[in-house]
């Protein structure tokens, strides 16, 4: 079987040993023969190869639809205080006591607050209401011992400490 391989070998080195050496004029003469009747053999046009997208076609970035402007929000003059939040996604809450009523109600994100009044967004020290169309913010007062809390305090590691155990000690009595 290796005398097989060796001679297999040894003849494709000769046939590219033979291509090398012989003359363009000879190879092209080969070419032409080897090639149906009618069929020109040309190279690619390299303009054309070097313009095909190679990973696929970019996309058409003019007719992207742009970007909304951001809404301005201006402050409510609803007469709604806001005692307190609750931020946890679609879930976010608002606290708020309405008008002069006495007690405080709770609403969560898409809740009507009054009448044409939407609760739109929850934030840490403010919401976004819908009224009307106009976007409203209505933000915790600035004397709220919410606001002044101060955040949680992190608590400090251990202290590590080692235990000595001391060899006893033996007296002969």
């Amino acid at each position: 079987m290796p005398l097989l391989v060796e001679i297999s070998l040894v003849v494709i080195m000769a046939w590219m040993i033979a291509g090398w050496l012989l003359p363009e004029q000879q190879r092209e003469g080969m070419n032409k023969a080897q090639a149906p009747h009618g069929v020109a053999m040309t190279l690619p046009d390299m303009a054309a190869l070097l313009a095909a997208p190679l990973f696929g076609k970019l996309p058409d970035r003019t007719n992207q639809a742009k970007k909304p402007k951001p809404v301005p929000v201006i402050r409510s003059r609803m007469a709604v205080k806001l005692l307190g939040t609750v931020v946890a996604g679609k879930d976010s809450a608002a606290i708020v006591k309405l008008g002069t009523e006495p007690t405080e109600t709770v609403f969560f994100v898409g809740d009507t607050v009054q009448p044409g009044a939407v609760l739109k967004e929850v934030q840490a020290a403010w919401v976004v209401i819908d009224h009307n169309g106009t976007l409203e913010r209505i933000s915790l007062d600035k004397n709220s011992p919410l606001m002044q809390a101060s955040p949680p305090a992190r608590l400090a590691p251990a202290p590590q400490t080692r235990q000595v155990i001391l060899p006893q000690r033996h007296h002969g009595f």
